[in-house]
């Protein structure tokens, strides 16, 4: 089971990573010197390395440019550091755990906002999901209600993406 989990990790890494189609390519001078593509590497190399604090300057300073409240592409690598921030700390820090994955369903919420989508939708579902390892008992029905709820409009949206198929099982 542990290596089935793994593995979907992986893969859901995996799909986080390959841009999203349409992806960001505005330069932004919030970012500093920094644009987005830059940034964007900038996140996928502290995802790897497991530097949290990379992962979380990588979130200030995406943050610190607004563009997941004008593009959808922000939201969905908040969602991207967020989770990685929670699988690290997930075996010494609940708590911790538990804000980083509030913290990504906040920043799904804000994508979908801007342009609801199937794979934002499969990716809410799952970080829905991983919220209910971190919640109390009689919270989890709440949180499997939403899971669920995310997953049915993923589905009816785009049955063939490959990240609802993931996420679907």
């Amino acid at each position: 089971m542990r290596l089935k989990m793994e593995l979907m990790a992986a893969l859901l890494a995996a799909f986080v990573i390959i841009q999203p189609a349409g992806g960001v390519t505005q330069d932004s001078s919030a970012a500093g010197d920094e644009s987005l593509p830059a940034l964007k590497l900038r996140i996928e190399r502290a995802y790897w390395s497991e530097d949290i604090v990379s992962l979380r300057q990588s979130a200030e300073v995406l943050e610190a440019t607004g563009i997941e409240t004008t593009d959808w592409h922000g939201g969905y690598y908040l969602d991207f550091i967020y989770r990685k921030l929670a699988e690290i700390v997930i075996n010494r820090d609940k708590d911790r755990a538990k804000e980083y994955l509030e913290a990504s369903v906040r920043s799904l919420e804000r994508s979908l906002a801007i342009e609801p989508n199937a794979e934002t939708y499969a990716l809410l579902a799952n970080s829905h999901g991983n919220r209910m390892g971190v919640t109390s008992l009689f919270g989890r029905l709440g949180v499997a209600g939403e899971a669920g709820q995310a997953l049915e409009r993923a589905v009816e949206m785009d049955s063939l993406n490959p990240r609802v198929l993931l996420v679907d099982g």
